[in-house]
Order: structure tokens, then sequence, then C-alpha cells
């Protein structure tokens, strides 16, 4: 898998870098009409959100009632905006919530002691990987490895993010996790790496290594990607920097799609690289700010401040449509609707994204942008802005209901969970010899 893997990163970084920088007609057209319509529809869902958030916090429960009130009305939001078949996503939606009580009741029987945060954490993956078996043709159906490779977020992340630990331990715990992905004998020394190491064991008992040998590639590719993006926060090259960014996110979503099926074919492979690639660079657009702050070199936050987006995001942009053309690599009937979605959502992640550095932006590509989108820039920031003052409210909202637990998280004490990343395997440096 190796020379497959570079090969990969070396077909996103040419399309990167060959990208036409005239703007981009590919995508759908929306008229002013059809945007005040899709403002309408999504100012509603902005209320019924924020509303259920403030009735359930006032209750201190969440109610079927209420769940059921948020899927009526995503669903009378998205299919007329963004022109997904009704019956399709219902479809979906009729499949993914029995999925999630899976995974939650799976991951309680992991670890009782799991917070309603830590399952938020690990669901977000596994809504994901649900997604892919859509993709891929298999059943929606909630696995060994997706319970596995999901949870592996909660317990990394949380302690590589622990202040009170020293980047030595950190580093030592890499070390020996990659050790462990390798299928080297390695005895777990404390609590953490007992639980990581069952969780990894997990993934084996559905996948023997001698016969799935891929699906651990994969997962050893996020971990030298991490390793390799230590590099971001050390002055690196802009050629390393869309590298990092290629090999990181390429390889998480190409994991996604081996725990998932097993085995991918080339074609399949390709357009799964290239979907995490795509959602790397958006989350890298998004995170700008807090890039920056944090001296953590992206396509974007690499730039100087006067430097205006436009020709990176045109770059993102292309590797969107990159992905669209691959789609007819999942040609099982099953795989319709969540190609139908992303084929009609991709450009509108980014015009998201976007919204909030508007001002990074010649206005000439700002209209460009709304012309493809069913919201104007500056009605999305509004909306951001009104879901952000009551992003504990809807934040805990969505966490009680992920997680199946009757008291929301405004009302506990949880770690709160970056609205944009999607859940990585992560690394940090090795301590300075200083």
């Amino acid at each position: 898998m190796p020379q497959a893997l570079d090969q990969l990163r070396d077909t996103f970084v040419s399309i990167w870098h060959t990208a036409q920088l005239t703007g981009d007609d590919a995508w759908r057209v929306y008229l002013p009409g059809e945007q005040r319509e899709g403002e309408g529809r999504l100012q509603a869902f902005v209320d019924l959100l924020c509303g259920e958030a403030r009735r359930a916090r006032e209750q201190e429960t969440l109610n079927p009632e209420a769940q059921e009130r948020l899927l009526e009305g995503f669903v009378a939001f998205v299919s007329p905006t963004l022109g997904w078949d009704r019956s399709l996503l219902e479809e979906l939606l009729d499949e993914f919530p029995a999925a999630i009580d899976a995974f939650r009741l799976e991951a309680r029987r992991f670890d009782p002691s799991l917070s309603a945060g830590d399952i938020y954490q690990g669901a977000r993956n596994a809504i994901t990987m649900l997604c892919l078996q859509r993709l891929l043709g298999v059943p929606v159906v909630v696995t060994p490895a997706v319970v596995g490779y999901s949870l592996l977020y909660p317990y990394t992340d949380n302690f590589l993010d622990d202040q009170s630990v020293g980047p030595g331990s950190k580093a030592v715990f890499v070390e020996r996790f990659g050790d462990r992905l390798a299928g080297r004998c390695v005895t777990p020394v404390n609590p953490l790496e007992e639980r990581v190491f069952a969780l990894v064991a997990m993934i084996e008992g559905q996948y023997q290594r001698a016969r799935y040998g891929h699906v651990f590639e994969a997962l050893l590719a996020i971990h030298a990607a991490q390793v390799r993006s230590v590099a971001l926060l050390h002055s690196p090259t802009p050629p390393e920097v869309i590298e990092i960014a290629i090999e990181k996110g390429g390889t998480s979503v190409l994991a996604d799609g081996y725990l998932v099926a097993g085995m991918l074919t080339a074609a399949q492979a390709e357009c799964l690289y290239g979907l995490g690639v795509f959602l790397q660079l958006r989350d890298d657009l998004e995170d700008l700010t807090e890039d920056r702050r944090r001296g953590q070199a992206t396509v974007f936050s690499s730039l100087r401040w006067y430097r205006q987006l436009d020709d990176a995001t045109t770059r993102t942009l292309a590797i969107g449509r990159a992905v669209v053309e691959r789609l007819a690599a999942f040609e099982e009937p099953a795989a319709q609707p969540v190609r139908e979605m992303m084929t009609r959502s991709l450009l509108l992640t980014i015009t998201d994204a976007a919204a909030s550095a508007a001002r990074r932006y010649r206005r000439s590509y700002r209209r460009m942008l709304e012309r493809h989108s069913p919201f104007r820039l500056a009605f999305l920031v509004a909306q951001r802005r009104r879901v952000s003052r009551a992003h504990g409210s809807v934040s805990g909202l969505l966490e009680a209901w992920v997680s199946g637990c009757d008291t929301p998280a405004w009302n506990r004490r949880v770690r709160p969970v970056p609205p944009s990343r999607s859940p990585r395997l992560r690394v940090v440096p090795s301590p300075s010899p200083d």
C-alpha cells in the first residue's frame, strides 16, 4: 500500500497545483428568488433548533417528541433547499437513528464510565462510517470496527489535549500506540492503554490482519500522516503544507472506507481519499483564525494577512469537483442517496466556511460563491452568530440526543467538542532535546 498511498497523494497534489483559477461554473446556479426561499427555510430551522434547545434546557430533558420535531424540521429545510430527494432522505433517517442507538449501547457496554460528551465525540465519526456503509453498498449497522475506531477518538484526543500531561508522556503513548496499530505485542501499562489497545483488538476481531492487511495499513497511514503533521508547527515550506494536508485528510477517510468494507477498489479508494482531502481543506478554511493563533500552518493560515483566499479556495473546489466526478465508483443502488447529497452539497460546505472570512475575498469572488449557493454569505454569518450565541444549548441538545442521556450537557461538566474538526488519530511532537 505505501506506493499506492504515494500515488494517491501525488494525484491530489497535482489537482491542487493545476486547478484553473478562473472561478467554477460546474456547480448549480441559484436565482435570487431561490436564495430568498432558501434563507427563509434556514432561518426557520435555526429558529426550531434554538427553540428546542431552550425548551430542553428549561425542562432539563430531551423528549422523543422534540427529536421528532427536529428530524421533521431538518427534512423540511434541506429537501427543497438543497434539492435532496425527500423519499431518499427519509429512508436514511429511518436507518440512522437506530444505528446511533446501537452505537451508544455498545459504547456504554465497552466502558460504562464514558460521558455523554465522549459518546458524542465518537458518534460523529461513527456517522461518517454509517454514510460510507451506504456508499459502499454494505448494510447500515454498527460493527466492531465502527465502535473500535470511533471510540479511539475520545480516549486519544482527551489525553493528548490534557494540559496536565507532559509532552514526554504523550510522545511515549504515541509511539506505543503506533506499535500496537502495527500488530506488535505491546503490554498496556496504564488504564488508558488498556482501553485503547482493547479498541484495536476490537477491530482485529472483525478483520484478521493476515487477510485484511489494507485495513491496518490504512490506520498506520493516518498515524504516519499525523506524525508528519507536527512539521506544521515548525515553519514548513509551502510544498510541505499542501502535501501534509492532503496526506492527513486523505488517509483519514480512506481508513474509514477500509474499516467499513474491508476491501476497496482502486477507484473507490481514490474517491474516498479525495473526499478526505476536501474535508481537511474545508476544515482548514473554517479554522483559519484559530490556526493562525496557534501557529499552525495550513494553505489558508500561512497566507499573509493581506493575501486573499480566492486562489486557495478555488483549488479546494477543484478537489471537490474531482471527488464528485469519482463518485461513479460506487455503483450499488443503496449508494444513491449519499451520492446525491454529496453532489449537491460539497460546494455549500466551502461557502459556509468562507462566509466567516468573507472580507479576505475579492468582491467578484464573493459574488461567484453566492451565485452557487442557496444563501448569501452575510445571511450565513448572521445565522452562525445566532447558533453561536446559543452554542451551549444547541451543542448540549445534540449531545443529549446522540448519547441518549436524559440530562442535557448544559447541566453536566463536559469537555467541549470543536464544531468543525472530524475525528482523527492525533499525535504530539517528541519533547525537545533541551
